[in-house]
């Protein structure tokens, strides 16, 4: 520890200030770090399978990582299908976010709420109304546009989607596959902040209401749509967004 989640996404975030200087272990670095990890518990094994079964094990975490992100990428995006080209929508996505600072979460869930429809559609504004809520605070044109670009793409690709055997989703059975993986409530540091402040007065109000939020994660839940806000500015203050490992 300590632990932390991710609200806007930013590939060096850690919740460690002890980790702050190199950023050994930041999100960005979890699939590398891992591998570290697994090689030096391999180290450990070499006297009972040899260094080449030690390598061998190894190289399986490396592809079944790739293939499980993959998978991850694929289910989340709402698509039936992966090509080679999907990586770089992925990639594309993420850099965007990263460069305007946007939430992870919050993003993810609202691409079901694009249609097939905008592939063809000329207005920008019109392109990013689903995702308008989320894009509020990105205001240059140069960037909406950029936005608007990636929607269309998505979009295109949503409409040629197909499984092996030809078959296609429809709109509502898309956006129910894509709204039982990118869930709509996490507990998110600032929350955590504030169950933990009124527990230590002797008040589990908040806690219970977390408790009862998070059991369904994937659910709309309108009536506790202020689970879903980003961080208040007081939340990147350390004790909440990061901690000490002795915190």
């Amino acid at each position: 520890g300590p632990y932390g989640f991710l609200d806007s996404y930013d590939p060096s975030y850690t919740p460690n200030t002890t980790d702050l200087p190199g950023r050994r272990y930041c999100y960005g670095r979890q699939p590398s770090i891992g591998l570290w990890n697994l090689a030096r518990f391999a180290e450990a094994l070499v006297p009972l399978i040899g260094v080449r079964g030690a390598e061998a094990e190894l190289e399986k975490y490396q592809t079944l990582f790739v293939d499980e992100t993959e998978s991850s990428m694929q289910r989340k995006l709402g698509l039936l299908s992966w090509t080679g080209e999907d990586d770089k929508l992925v990639q594309s996505f993420l850099d965007q976010m990263r460069e305007d600072k946007l939430d992870y979460t919050n993003m993810w869930r609202a691409l079901s709420s694009i249609s097939t429809a905008s592939k063809g559609e000329a207005d920008d504004e019109t392109v990013l109304k689903p995702l308008e809520w989320e894009l509020k605070k990105v205001k240059a044109d140069d960037k909406r546009q950029k936005w608007a670009e990636w929607v269309r793409s998505y979009a295109a690709r949503l409409a040629e989607d197909k499984d092996r055997d030809g078959n296609g989703w429809t709109e509502e059975e898309r956006v129910a596959a894509m709204n039982k993986v990118n869930p709509k409530y996490i507990l998110r540091n600032y929350l955590a902040q504030n169950a933990i402040e009124k527990a230590e007065d002797g008040d589990y109000s908040e806690v219970l209401k977390l408790l009862e939020v998070l059991q369904r994660p994937y659910d709309e839940q309108p009536e506790n749509g202020k689970y879903t806000d980003e961080p208040p500015e007081w939340a990147s203050r350390r004790g909440v967004c990061v901690n000490s490992c002795s915190s």
